[in-house]
């Protein structure tokens, strides 16, 4: 059952602007995200490779204005402060009209070339009400934009998680089409809205809006400028592991990937010919077994001993008593009654086919398996984390 109501995922009529929309190369763009481990990625790859003027849609908080957030993003990436191609666009996601005045929307609608919209509440169990508006109320203001000004493409990041929905459970191969029909097994309403999402991008494709439909799969830390993921299941797994010295004996098996070159795939695919609406399935590399993560964590130091998951869980139940760093996985794992964070879930068996990605974009190159060096550091970072509990 869908955790959201029909009218959730609907789209009003649209009446985007006439006129072919080129790939992508340079150009101004509209980034949401920009504070976000995706965002942030993409934010760097679009200031050091290419000319372009990105605009940062950014929500100030009570800690922060809009730019403080926009200033610590760009120290963090080594950019000089003030930036003069990336500019921020104080506003919000879940708030009409994304925060923005009547004349500012409509300025920034004319100026921009592509929305690159990955900002997103990302919480894997949160409260149903903020996912909504943020999400995919978010994004029918983001695709109210996008058909708004100059024509212009929406890429819009979305999860291979969506494939653990029932109606995949029997397939062993699935293809860079639009979704099945029913979210049914979807139990996570973050996971939800990518597939609500996905819904209403192929809605605006329908009514001519360009659209690109990113399927992400599950993030490692930067390779050069390594960030935890707080949010990454994987990440807070090893992390916990590292932290208690044992690790659950799992079967799993997924599709992973630096977050920056994630971040090159989608610049790069972005850059060439595309159609009205297109579907991307950005694997870089072969699935990574959990067993490999354990061995790479093993030869960085750390004495990690297999145990089974269940015994594995209550250890990490207990000790989450007065270890706060462990009490986010514990919360994920809880809602497993497996406890082996789905690893018999339709991702880790699946074949995501990218052969439509890859005739559209031939110079990307062939999927391969990550190698030791990369895999080091992404576990460096983990263990990072793990050392501040």
């Amino acid at each position: 059952m869908t955790l959201f109501p029909a009218d959730a995922f609907g789209l009003d009529p649209l009446s985007p602007p006439a006129g072919e929309v080129a790939p992508w190369r340079d150009g101004e763009v509209l980034l949401t995200g920009a504070a976000g481990l995706l965002g942030s990625a993409l934010l760097e790859r679009l200031l050091n490779l290419t000319n372009a003027t990105v605009h940062c849609l950014v929500r100030p908080t009570a800690e922060a204005t809009a730019e403080h957030r926009l200033r610590d993003v760009l120290e963090g990436l080594g950019r000089a402060v003030p930036d003069d191609r990336c500019r921020v666009v104080e506003g919000d996601l879940a708030a009409p009209r994304l925060g923005l005045d009547a004349e500012s929307h409509a300025r920034l609608a004319d100026r921009i070339d592509l929305i690159l919209h990955v900002g997103a509440k990302v919480a894997w169990w949160g409260d149903v009400s903020e996912i909504r508006a943020t999400n995919l109320d978010g994004l029918r203001s983001i695709v109210e934009l996008a058909a708004t000004g100059r024509p212009k493409r929406l890429a819009f990041g979305s999860s291979v998680a969506v494939f653990n929905a029932d109606a995949y459970r029997d397939r062993d191969v699935v293809f860079e089409t639009a979704l099945a029909d029913d979210s049914r097994g979807l139990r996570s309403p973050y996971v939800q809205s990518k597939w609500g999402g996905e819904r209403i991008c192929g809605a605006a494709a329908g009514q001519g809006v360009p659209t690109s439909i990113l399927r992400v799969p599950y993030l490692l830390p930067h390779s050069q400028r390594p960030r935890f993921n707080a949010n990454g299941a994987v990440d807070l797994l090893l992390a916990a592991s590292i932290g208690i010295g044992t690790a659950p004996d799992l079967s799993l098996r997924l599709p992973l990937c630096p977050v920056d070159v994630c971040a090159d795939w989608t610049l790069g695919i972005l850059g060439h010919p595309l159609p009205s609406c297109s579907f991307h399935h950005l694997l870089p590399y072969e699935n990574l077994s959990w067993a490999t993560l354990v061995e790479v964590a093993r030869r960085e130091g750390h004495a990690l001993e297999m145990v089974p998951a269940a015994d594995w869980f209550e250890s990490a139940r207990e000790a989450s008593r007065t270890r706060r760093e462990l009490r986010s996985i514990v919360t994920l794992m809880s809602r497993d009654p497996t406890r082996t964070l789905w690893s018999n879930s339709n991702i880790c068996r699946l074949d995501l086919d990218d052969s439509e990605t890859r005739s559209q974009c031939p110079d990307l190159r062939p999927r391969g398996t990550m190698d030791a060096a990369l895999l080091g550091t992404c576990v460096r970072a983990i263990a990072g984390f793990a050392g501040r509990g």
